[in-house]
């Protein structure tokens, strides 16, 4: 249980920290700092969901055709690309 509270509060103050950073210095240039909140916004509901969609239905049957554990596949092969593509889908 802590372990998870700590990993929950490291994931959340990471990119906390850098938004503060963002919108301290000024990097969002010639754009809005809304539109820095929409994209980050995308990116941990709406890029988390479709990664955790992907993921449910395509690890499983792949590890059972491959004949590997459905995690390892999951956390080594399938899930850094599937959620890396669907943060950018929106782009």
């Amino acid at each position: 249980m802590i372990q998870t509270a700590l990993a929950t509060l490291i994931a959340i103050s990471i990119p906390a920290l850098f938004l503060v950073l963002i919108y301290m210095l000024d990097l969002y240039a010639s754009r809005t700092f809304g539109l820095v909140m929409l994209c980050f916004g995308w990116g941990a509901v709406g890029a988390f969901s479709m990664a955790y969609g992907i993921n449910t239905l395509t690890s499983r049957p792949l590890a059972e055709v491959l004949g590997v554990d459905v995690f390892l596949l999951l956390v080594i092969a399938v899930a850094p690309v599937v959620e890396e593509l669907s943060k950018s889908f929106s782009l």
